[in-house]
Parts: structure tokens; C-alpha cells; sequence
């Protein structure tokens, strides 16, 4: 419903909606994190090696300020945590040079369900991903969450809370490990 999977927006073509899923629950965060920023020696570089393509090569500002996906341009792309981002365009590209932890994956495309419940580090991918109002703020910003498979996707949709504090405090504290058993 408030999705997007393999079966509408994922593989639909680059210009498809895709509607933003807004929390339900009642403990919403109600701000954003700012510790979810990179570290200085870790900030975002233009593209010049060969990590693999976030995304599939969609543009992630046109997901997060549109709701569509848009096939990126190899001129306008970066590399942010090991994964390279093609975008639209150079005003894309510079959105997201200013704020790439508010337009990649949450934890790098981590399934958050997966590390929260077995401290498993498994790859989420497009095709079961989810735009998720983590900060309760809706309609935008939303944040962009991938999941290896829909059991996944539905865990964290039907009980968000029990994989976004876990997944919010190992982000302020700066790691992982809080998450890994």
C-alpha cells in the first residue's frame, strides 16, 4: 500500500511515483539525527574508482525530493560508503554532496531487520526497498530503507519501532556493534 516494491515503483520505469510511507506508530522520532553525518575523513568523493552502483544507478535526490525514480548520469555520481550514486543531474549531485547520509540508504543499504534480529550483515536491495518518514515530520524527508527480501520489508512495516531505536542509537553512538551479537 504505502510501499514501494518489485510489484509497483522498484521496477517500474525511472519516472514512476512512488508514495512515502509515513510511521503510524506512536513513538516517532521527532527530529533528525545530525550524528548520521560522515566524519570529516570519511566525507563523500566525486566518483573516480569502481565501488558498486547504489541504487541500480537510480537518482536518490530525485527519490527523496520527488517520489520518482530516475535512471542517474555517469558524469554526475559520488562515492559515499563504499557505493557509488549516479544522479539526475548536477543539482542532484550537489544536494547530495551537501547531506549524503539524508539521500543514500539508511546504514549504507544495510536490511536493518536482518542486523537488528540475528546481528546478520546483509546487502538490502532495491527491489525490496521502502521510503520510510523515520523522523515523523512527513511528507518529506523520508529515508530510503532496503531489505533483502519482502519478509523483511513486512517485519519492519508492521512493527517499525523495534528496528528504528536500535537502528537511531547505533547511528548517534557512531557504530554498528550495538547491533551486531
Amino acid at each position: 500500500p504505502n510501499h514501494f516494491s518489485a510489484e509497483s515503483a522498484i521496477s517500474a520505469g525511472p519516472q514512476q511515483q512512488v508514495a512515502n510511507h509515513r510511521p503510524t506508530h506512536q513513538a516517532q522520532t521527532q527530529t533528525r539525527s545530525v550524528v548520521d553525518r560522515p566524519a570529516a575523513n570519511a566525507a563523500p568523493q566525486l566518483a573516480t574508482s569502481q565501488p558498486p552502483i547504489g541504487l541500480d544507478g537510480r537518482c536518490p535526490v530525485t527519490l527523496i525530493s520527488q517520489g520518482k525514480w530516475k535512471k542517474g548520469d555517469r558524469r554526475w555520481g559520488a562515492v559515499h560508503r563504499g557505493k557509488v550514486y549516479l544522479f539526475a543531474g548536477e543539482e542532484q549531485q550537489k544536494t547530495f554532496l551537501k547531506s549524503p547520509d539524508d539521500f543514500s540508504p539508511v546504514l549504507a543499504g544495510l536490511d536493518v531487520v536482518q542486523l537488528a534480529d540475528a546481528g546478520k550483515v546483509v546487502e538490502g536491495t532495491r527491489r525490496f526497498g521502502v521510503l520510510f518518514d523515520d523522523d515523523g515530520t512527513g511528507p518529506s524527508p523520508s529515508r530510503i530503507y532496503l531489505f533483502d527480501s519482502v519478509e523483511s520489508r513486512n517485519r519492519f512495516e508492521a512493527t517499525p519501532d523495534q528496528f528504528l531505536r536500535p537502528v537511531m542509537q547505533a547511528m548517534q553512538q557512531g557504530n554498528l556493534d550495538s547491533l551486531v551479537r
